[in-house]
C-alpha cells in the first residue's frame, strides 16, 4: 500500500495531466494547513486546561507527553 494514496490516483488517473496532480496536491497542502491550525488550537486548550484545572503533577505530565509524541 502506498503512503501517498491520493497522490498516486490524481498521478496514475487515464488522461491525467500534471495539472490534476498540481490541483490535488494544492488540495493536500489546503488540509494539511487547515489540519495544523487545529492542533495548534487544540494545543492551546490544552495548556489553557493544565493550567487552570490539572494541578497535580502527573495529569500535568500526561499532556507534556501527549504533545511531544507528534510525528
Amino acid at each position: 500500500m502506498s503512503d501517498t494514496p491520493r497522490t498516486d490516483a490524481a498521478y496514475f488517473k487515464p488522461d491525467a495531466t500534471m495539472y490534476d496532480l498540481a490541483g490535488e496536491m494544492k488540495l493536500i497542502e489546503r488540509e494539511l494547513n487547515t489540519a495544523r491550525k487545529r492542533i495548534k488550537r487544540l494545543e492551546e486548550a490544552g495548556d489553557l486546561m493544565v493550567q487552570h484545572f490539572y494541578t497535580d503533577e502527573p495529569r500535568s505530565e500526561m499532556w507534556e507527553k501527549a504533545k511531544e509524541a507528534k510525528p
